[in-house]
């Protein structure tokens, strides 16, 4: 994590920006219910909105509130998944274009270039399965 401490800084800001907007837009507009309820969800994903949910129908509150949470979720879904998938399909053709991969695949672990006939169970029939259509961005 020490090594990671500008990540954990950037994530942090992040949510408590989020979060602080959402609070400061949503409550004059439509209430600190609503405010509260998409505040969880657009800073933790899926598990917060399970807790929120849970939270909110605990509390007895509107069932008009308790849909929020997955409104959100759903919501900054649709932009953010074709939006992470470019950002990391480019950054990926970045390392490969720059030799990075070959490097980055020498410093593997050993024990993470185990042949597929080590394998047993489950494990090595999805290995199987999914070698074959695994992209190449080492070539």
């Amino acid at each position: 994590m020490k090594a990671q401490w500008k990540a954990v800084v950037i994530a942090l800001g992040g949510m408590l920006v989020g979060v602080g907007l959402v609070l400061a837009i949503v409550t004059p507009l439509f209430g600190f219910e609503y405010a509260v309820g998409g505040a969880g969800p657009l800073a933790g994903g899926i598990i917060s909105t399970s807790l929120t949910t849970q939270g909110l129908t605990e509390a007895g509150i509107a069932a008009a509130v308790v849909v929020v949470p997955s409104l959100v979720l759903m919501l900054q879904s649709l932009p953010s998944m074709p939006l992470t998938n470019y950002l990391l399909r480019s950054y990926a053709f970045k390392l490969r274009d720059r030799g990075d991969l070959k490097q980055l695949g020498s410093s593997a672990p050993s024990d993470s270039t185990a042949s597929l006939s080590s394998r047993t169970g489950f494990w090595s029939a999805a290995t199987a399965l999914e070698s074959p259509w695994q992209p190449s961005f080492a070539s």
